[in-house]
């Protein structure tokens, strides 16, 4: 399901340790996603990320069914609690496996609608920011 080189997993294994719980994995993806999120509300807009981030959402929901109910609150970009809520409550590997495919389904959506390029140095910069790694950077597809 994850790949070693998955640079999303390497990038969050090493904010969060290898060993971490599902708090922990909650509280280093959600700042990313804001991140991430105040990076891409400038190009594509507010309804645009949200519009982006549910689909993320549904499509990452059909493997983990437990992404499929989250429900952030319309109108407030960058509020992800919900997603916070429903990390912290699943296992350690299944949080970890969860926030993965979601960052990974994201950076392909992405890559649909802005090029590989554009996407490369949106997310790694947002993600270096938050995640305080340059690996993802360089390694996005």
């Amino acid at each position: 399901m994850i790949e070693e080189e998955n640079p999303w997993l390497a990038g969050l294994q090493q904010r969060v340790g290898p060993n971490a719980d599902s708090a922990r994995i909650a509280d280093a993806v959600v700042p990313a996603l804001r991140e991430i999120s105040a990076v891409l509300c400038p190009v594509i807009g507010g309804r645009g990320f949200g519009a982006l981030y549910s689909r993320c959402l549904h499509l990452t929901g059909l493997d983990y069914p437990w992404l499929a109910g989250v429900r952030e609150p319309v109108g407030t970009p960058g509020d992800f609690s919900a997603l916070g809520r429903a990390l912290a409550q699943q296992s350690s590997a299944q949080s970890m496996a969860g926030a993965v495919a979601l960052l990974q389904k994201l950076s392909e959506l992405l890559n649909s609608l802005i090029g590989i390029s554009l996407t490369r140095q949106l997310l790694g910069s947002a993600w270096e920011h938050s995640l305080g790694g340059s690996r993802v950077k360089e390694t996005l597809p």
